[in-house]
């Protein structure tokens, strides 16, 4: 008896013990990944990990973070093969943004295998989703080249700049693959791309559009109600910096793939019709002074109104948006702290956003994106998911008549010019 009992203890002891441990400086964390179509139905997938350990087979480039690029037939695959050069697994808590090439994004089946085939654990759903114009291994080398900041805060910041200025909306991991999956809802992402593309590809082109703006700015008359400044497309931000990457706009999915684009300023305009916290700034000609310009700051008041109505011709949405302006600067010395004028100003701004807001809603019924969800509000119209499906919303989607409404109070009408 005391023999079996001794064993026993002894089993015990050896049982004991962090057999399983696994040390920080074991494990490559990757910060960003890319994915890329590839030859023969390949996948392209790159990371971009800290150089915490030495020798890792990377480039380099005088940085303190490396990439590194596999090819295989799935995510899965390309991700094992990465334990053949580096010394430790990779791990993906960390893991701050996925960039996917816009090649692979309008590729609805091939965008499928590699959303649909994700089982990894350690990868968070609240990670960031971005679309590249240019290779997603191009973009994420742009990415860690010349950081103005640290890569993990300059990855963390791109939410807090997102609710600032709305020039894109932050997308997270698992709302994009909920969107795509489901039927009745179609979803964005954030858009971007290099400079140095834009300017090769563009430089004809973006020649005549200075050209063109130069030609409107002198033909501005006071009946004009459209913003000065258009928007942007990644590469074509007026910015210099040695980091040449760039994000501004959305890249819009509908039926499972990538069908177009917003610009900054479409972005922002989705902003407002869909967020609570955001700003846009719009330089506008002064209505009562053709030869000078007013600067406003456009904040929701609150979340936006949808109401769906079934007809017999077309479904007919009503969209009430609510907004507050400041006025941020005025060149002339235009007085809107009467009465008269301060109606004269609420009257056009409110105007500008209405045309702005149903300018887009046509833009995404040709895209046949609906990315405003407005068939959530028709669905509830229908008490069976059956009689939902018979109703085809999808192909009566781009017939819809879609009317916007806009309240907007002014806060403060500006300081007038001394």
């Amino acid at each position: 008896m005391k023999n079996k009992l001794l064993i026993c203890i002894l089993c015990l002891l050896l049982c004991t013990g962090c057999w399983d441990k696994s040390e920080l400086e074991d494990h490559t964390f990757v910060v960003m990944m890319g994915i890329d179509k590839a030859d023969n139905e390949n996948v392209t997938v790159t990371v971009a990990f800290p150089l915490t350990q030495a020798g890792s087979g990377g480039s380099k480039d005088e940085s303190e973070y490396s990439t590194m690029s596999a090819s295989a037939p799935s995510v899965v695959e390309a991700l094992n093969l990465f334990g053949t050069k580096l010394a430790g697994p990779l791990s993906f808590f960390s893991t701050k943004s996925i960039v996917i090439s816009e090649e692979l994004a309008r590729d609805a089946r091939m965008l499928r295998r590699v959303l649909s085939s994700w089982r990894y654990e350690q990868m968070r759903k609240n990670t960031n989703v971005l679309i590249s114009s240019c290779k997603a291994s191009g973009f994420i080398k742009a990415r860690l080249d010349n950081p103005v900041i640290d890569i993990l805060r300059q990855e963390d910041l791109i939410l807090e700049h997102a609710n600032f200025s709305a020039y894109y909306t932050a997308v997270q991991f698992l709302d994009l693959i909920i969107n795509l999956k489901t039927g009745t809802m179609d979803g964005a992402a954030m858009y971007g791309g290099l400079a140095e593309g834009a300017e090769e590809e563009g430089k004809q082109q973006q020649k005549q559009n200075e050209e063109d703006k130069e030609e409107q700015q002198k033909e501005k008359t006071q009946n004009e109600n459209q913003s000065v400044k258009s928007g942007y497309l990644p590469g074509e931000l007026p910015l210099e910096a040695d980091n040449k990457s760039q994000i501004c706009g959305l890249a819009i999915f509908s039926d499972g793939k990538m069908v177009g684009t917003l610009s900054s300023d479409e972005a922002q305009v989705y902003a407002m019709m869909t967020r609570s916290r955001t700003r846009k700034i719009m330089t506008l000609p002064d209505p009562l002074d053709s030869d000078g310009s007013i600067v406003v700051s456009i904040l929701p008041n609150g979340k936006s109104k949808i109401r769906g109505y079934l007809t017999d011709a077309a479904p007919v949405f009503d969209i009430t948006v609510n907004l507050n302006c400041v006025v941020e600067n005025i060149t002339k010395d235009t007085d809107y702290t009467t009465d008269e004028n301060y109606a004269v100003l609420t009257e056009y701004i409110t105007q500008v956003c209405t045309e702005n807001m149903q300018e887009l809603v046509t833009k995404l019924q040709g895209l046949n994106a609906d990315i405003l969800h407005l068939g959530d509000k028709l669905m509830r119209h229908f008490p069976t998911t059956r009689e939902w499906d018979g109703y085809n919303w999808r192909e009566r989607y781009g017939n819809a008549e879609i009317r916007v409404h806009v309240n907007l109070s002014i806060d403060r009408a500006g300081v007038v010019k001394a």
